[in-house]
């Protein structure tokens, strides 16, 4: 039975990694856009897209109207691990285990806080004051 479809993304390329429910069958998706009008929500954290790809973090309630909507990243890219525009795929042997560069997941846990995990080559990347490693320390 389908619940209900919808169209996420703006006028350039979106990828989703990852999609997740919570307690209350909140619907989480996590991805990386590369438009410059990714549907975000009044109260998003970054309205805009600050460079390459950033991630996106969207939410959408039980019956699929959109609860909340975010971009979040910095000037490089954020959830991509190769930029092929400029480089041989050969220099991105990882793309042969996983067949692309795109890679982020979200998870929810038993209080439905939710968090994601991916990488960033943003050298102004947002992190907080007491994050485990603030700077960036590798560049590809």
């Amino acid at each position: 039975q389908l619940i209900y479809c919808t169209y996420l993304g703006g006028n350039n390329n979106e990828q989703p990694h990852s999609m997740v429910v919570d307690s209350f069958m909140n619907l989480y998706v996590m991805g990386t856009s590369r438009s410059t009008d990714f549907p975000v929500t009044k109260n998003a954290y970054q309205k805009q897209n600050n460079g390459d790809y950033d991630f996106f973090i969207t939410s959408f309630d039980s019956m699929g109207i959109l609860r909340a909507s975010t971009l979040f990243g910095g000037t490089g890219l954020d959830g991509v691990g190769a930029d092929r525009s400029n480089r041989s795929v050969n220099e991105f042997p990882l793309i042969y285990n996983y067949a692309d560069e795109f890679r982020g997941e979200i998870m929810v846990d038993a209080l439905d806080n939710i968090y994601i995990a991916s990488f960033s080559s943003s050298s102004n990347f947002p992190t907080t004051t007491a994050a485990f490693q603030q700077f960036l320390s590798y560049r590809p």
